[in-house]
């Protein structure tokens, strides 16, 4: 019983100390651990230790798969869905590609002339493999499983450890009746080995979540996991948002004009410069549109701010239409729209600011109400390589398409 906690603690230990270190170094130590954990509940999937009263415990089910099974849930709850199903996809294929070779270990075994040190016998092998083959498909089935309960306890139960650990025993119970069904059918102990291994999977699904609840509560904190938010479908357990997935689009969302939906401010200030230095650095043409609804005050002060919004709306709807899929759109403030082109010529920019004149022209969201756009053009590197420099320009000829008469493209001086 001593040995078995203590592995417990061990187990628990590195796996937290990986997960805690992935941010400097990566997923990749957690899931070779994991990995090697998968060979190791197979090989000792015939011990039975024995903790009093005549129990055994299969230590490679109660410790190790249940580790496997606690590792799961954390990189749903703490990562996203996506790394999810690449964590069980990988371990499914490295635990087929083992079985493999164990079964190729056997069929050398048997081999003529063959020196086996270590006296295995060829069906060890063979066992192990269908073990392996066996406990992979449960694990799969399992994680899968694991992410459909914990949404469902995780709204109706307070806390982390309750839904946590809920999860990880009705999950490891169903495993151990599978499990038990498949290895020990028509054993004369079938009964007592199915509830042992059903105990142990308990108890030990128990000291995962209490070690997993600690851990989030004390050194990764945050106000929203997965599981404690809006109701949803059930159908496809990974379309659940997990936190990161949540923050990355609460996070767009932020990025976003809430009136017109293309970028705003915000996003322009972010990744324009950016776009620049990286349009520099590849030696990558690219253009600045600066685009401005004509006598937008004029129709708010006659038409109302409704119409002004509507048009708003219209206008940029129309230019992210007319848009390449490489080029992108924000609100710079008020009736101006910043629009980047990465890639264009200076003939590709003018023919696209003439293009986005044209349909703006032609636009008929608001009935006997003619619509015109001035945009100022500027382009990389003809008129510089600096943001400032560049926005500067475009903003510049813009004024100078004003003062012209608006109503169109200006592309120089």
């Amino acid at each position: 019983m001593l040995v078995l906690t203590l592995q417990a603690i061990l187990v628990a230990g590195v796996l937290l100390v990986l997960f805690r270190l992935r941010s400097a170094l990566g997923m990749v130590p957690l899931y070779v651990f994991l990995g090697a954990m998968q060979v190791l509940q197979t090989v000792a999937s015939s011990v039975l230790v024995p903790v009093g009263n005549g129990i055994l415990v299969p230590p490679g089910s109660a410790v190790l798969f249940s580790a496997s099974l606690f590792v799961v849930l954390m990189v749903y709850i703490r990562e996203d869905a996506t790394e999810t199903r690449r964590l069980i996809y990988a371990l499914a294929a490295a635990n087929g590609a083992i079985s493999l070779l164990l079964v190729t270990l056997a069929w050398q075994a048997e081999q003529p002339g063959m020196l086996n040190f270590s006296g295995m016998a060829p069906e060890t092998f063979v066992q192990t493999a269908r073990n392996l083959a066996v406990g992979s498909v449960l694990l799969v089935i399992d994680a899968f499983l694991l992410v459909v309960v914990y949404e469902w306890m995780a709204k109706r139960l307070p806390g982390l450890f309750a839904p946590m650990g809920g999860t990880l025993v009705l999950v490891l119970t169903l495993d151990s009746l599978a499990y038990a069904s498949f290895a020990f059918h028509g054993h004369a102990d079938f009964a007592v080995l199915l509830t042992t291994s059903v105990v142990s999977k308990a108890v030990a699904g128990l000291w995962y979540a209490m070690c997993s609840a600690l851990y989030l509560h004390h050194f990764e904190r945050e106000p929203t996991l997965a599981g404690h938010a809006e109701p949803r479908d059930m159908r496809d357990a990974f379309s659940v948002l997990s936190y990161r997935q949540k923050y990355e689009r609460a996070e767009a969302a932020a990025m976003r004009d809430g009136l017109t939906g293309v970028y705003n401010r915000a996003y322009f200030n972010a990744f324009f410069a950016p776009t620049i230095e990286a349009a520099v650095a590849g030696q990558q043409a690219l253009a600045v549109l600066f685009v401005d609804m004509d006598h937008f005050k004029r129709i708010n002060d006659s038409h109302g701010h409704v119409v002004g919004d509507r048009i708003l709306v219209g206008l940029a709807e129309t230019m992210s239409k007319a848009l390449r899929a490489t080029d992108w759109v924000c609100r710079y403030g008020g009736e101006e729209f910043v629009v980047v082109l990465p890639g264009a010529s200076p003939a590709t920019a003018a023919r696209i600011a003439e293009d986005l004149r044209h349909k703006v022209g032609a636009w008929q969201g608001v009935p006997d109400l003619a619509l015109s756009v001035s945009i100022g053009v500027a382009t990389l590197p003809e008129d510089g390589t600096q943001p400032g420099v560049l926005l500067q320009i475009a903003d510049r000829r813009l004024y100078a398409g004003k003062r012209a008469g608006r109503n169109r493209v200006v592309i120089d001086g």
